[in-house]
C-alpha cells in the first residue's frame, strides 16, 4: 500500500467515523423529542439505543472493511467459522441461549418492565412480587417479604405470568 493510498484510507476513515457519530448524535436527540419519549419506558428506551448503536457499529465496521480493501471473501471466511464455533458452544449450553432468545421476546413481544408485579405460575414454585431488574438470562423478583429471587427467562415465557394491576 502506497503511504498517498494510506493517507487517503485514513482519512476517509476518520470522516466516516465523524459522519456516523454525529448521525447517531441526531438521531438520539430525534428519538428522546419524538412523543414516542412518553410512550416507552426508560429501560426499553435504553434497550432500544443499545441495539441502534449496535448496528452502527456492525455498519462502520463493514464500510471500514470496504475502505481499507479487505475482501468480501476473507470477511465472510472469517465469520462463518466464528458462527460455526459459536453455534458448537452454544448448542452445549442450549439452556443458556434460551434464556438469551426469551430476553429478547420479552422485550419486544412482552408487557412485562421494571417495578411492574407479577405471579409467575409453576405449579408448586408460584412466584409473586415486583420485578426489580431484566437481564439476558434471568428477570429478578423482589417477593413481598423481601427475598429475591431470580426466575430464568425462558420460564417466564413457557409458564404463565400474570401481570397484576397497580395499586
Amino acid at each position: 500500500m502506497k503511504a498517498a493510498e494510506l493517507y487517503t484510507n485514513i482519512g476517509t476513515s476518520i470522516a466516516l467515523l465523524i459522519i456516523i457519530g454525529a448521525t447517531l448524535l441526531i438521531v438520539a436527540k430525534i428519538f428522546s423529542l419524538h412523543r414516542l419519549n412518553n410512550k416507552l419506558r426508560v429501560r426499553r428506551k435504553r434497550r432500544l439505543i443499545k441495539v441502534i448503536n449496535s448496528l452502527a457499529v456492525l455498519v462502520v465496521l463493514l464500510i471500514l472493511l470496504g475502505i481499507w480493501g479487505i475482501e468480501a471473501k476473507e470477511v465472510w471466511i472469517f465469520i462463518t467459522s466464528i458462527i460455526g464455533l459459536l453455534g458448537i458452544s452454544l448448542f452445549a449450553g442450549w439452556s443458556l441461549l434460551s434464556n438469551i432468545f426469551g430476553a429478547y421476546i420479552l422485550f419486544f413481544a412482552s408487557q412485562l418492565d421494571i417495578h411492574d408485579v407479577i405471579i409467575v405460575k409453576d405449579g408448586d414454585n408460584t412466584v409473586k412480587g415486583e420485578i426489580i431488574d431484566m437481564g439476558l438470562f434471568f428477570i429478578r423478583v423482589r417477593q413481598v417479604d423481601g427475598s429475591i429471587v431470580n426466575v430464568p427467562n425462558n420460564i417466564a415465557l413457557q409458564r404463565m405470568v400474570v401481570l397484576c394491576e397497580e395499586t
